[in-house]
């Protein structure tokens, strides 16, 4: 593993994680440079005026039916074995918890007027409702059952 430095006028100093051999393929484009969005960094290069390329998209070159999500959600890691390329709904399902989510858990509320957990699970753009549950510990067992169900393959948890 190497270690790309890119010096931005706004962000300072910042080191990115990159495979030996995407090394010298990266620093041969040229100049990098940085944006952040939701309190990530990403790093483009404009290649002509009104486009631009994506390094991690660049590294693993250029799904055209796909996304490139970084597994660990780093996106300072562009090694590729923290890269892959996936459907727009696997690169949603492996996102961090929004900010307002109270239980801890993706999937899971509490149901104030009930006073119970509630546990849901979307698939195919459909919500799909799993129970409600005295305690946390079994919506979150029941909601991990219907992950394995709906969205893995077989060998793959």
């Amino acid at each position: 593993m190497k270690q790309l430095k890119i010096t931005s006028k706004t962000y300072g100093n910042i080191d990115i994680k990159l495979d030996d051999n995407d090394y010298e393929k990266v620093v041969s484009m040229g100049k990098w440079s940085v944006s952040r969005d939701r309190g990530k960094f990403y790093f483009h290069k404009r290649i002509s005026k009104d486009k631009k390329i994506t390094l991690h998209r660049f590294i693993m070159g250029f799904p055209i039916n796909g996304y490139v999500d970084h597994i660990n959600h780093d996106t300072l890691d562009n090694r590729k074995s923290n890269l892959r390329i996936c459907s727009n709904s696997d690169n949603l399902r492996n996102g961090l918890l929004r900010s307002n989510n109270t239980s801890g858990y993706k999937g899971i509320s509490w149901d104030k007027s009930r006073k119970k957990w509630t546990a849901y699970i979307r698939v195919n753009y459909k919500q799909i409702f799993l129970g409600r549950y005295e305690n946390l510990e079994e919506a979150i067992y029941n909601r991990k059952l219907a992950e394995r169900k709906y969205f893995y393959t077989k060998g793959e948890c």
